[in-house]
């Protein structure tokens, strides 16, 4: 009873309960980046062969219902939101593993890992059809932002980071309101 692009999760379950990732943090942002720079070519490469691409898979009627996929050009686009969205992930990356709280509590460990391999896969697929993977995980990104947010705000000393975190909040309200 369930369909068969549901298989491609099923890795996740073993990767998503260990922190083993969390603990390495140079891996994730040098995974980031990777991901983050060559996000042109592989976006390129996936709209070029989106054809094949989904014949392998299964969707070769999708493919064809498919009218023009080079065209579309906010793929190509880039603005301030993506930097934005760049800064506030990295930051997270980087000090989710100082938050000595969140890391005994297993639930967290979980979301951050599914929070981490969105924040990978948007940047892979982000302008291409492959992008509907990660609708999923994007929602697992809010969940994660008010969980470390709070924790910076609340549970954190660091006058810095507290600074850090009113700041981006207030460039939320702001894009919300501007939108």
């Amino acid at each position: 009873t369930l369909h068969k692009s549901s298989l491609v999760l099923l890795p996740l379950y073993f990767i998503v309960n260990n922190d083993w990732l969390l603990r390495h943090r140079f891996l994730q942002i040098g995974v980031y980046f990777v991901t983050f720079t060559l996000s042109v070519v592989f976006r390129d490469f996936i709209i070029n062969n989106a054809n094949i691409l989904f014949a392998i898979i299964g969707y070769g009627d999708y493919a064809n219902s498919i009218d023009n996929l080079a065209e579309i050009s906010w793929a190509k686009e880039g603005g301030i939101g993506i930097y934005f969205f760049m800064i506030i992930d990295l930051w997270i990356i980087w000090q989710f593993v100082k938050c000595d709280n969140l890391l005994s509590n297993k639930v967290i460990i979980c979301f951050y890992n599914l929070y981490y391999l969105g924040v990978v896969i948007a940047n892979i697929t982000v302008g291409t059809y492959f992008d509907r993977m990660n609708v999923y995980f994007q929602h697992i990104r809010i969940v994660i932002y008010a969980i470390f947010f709070y924790n910076i705000l609340f549970y954190r000393k660091n006058l810095l980071n507290r600074m850090f975190a009113v700041t981006i909040m207030a460039v939320f309200i702001i894009f919300f309101l501007y939108i």
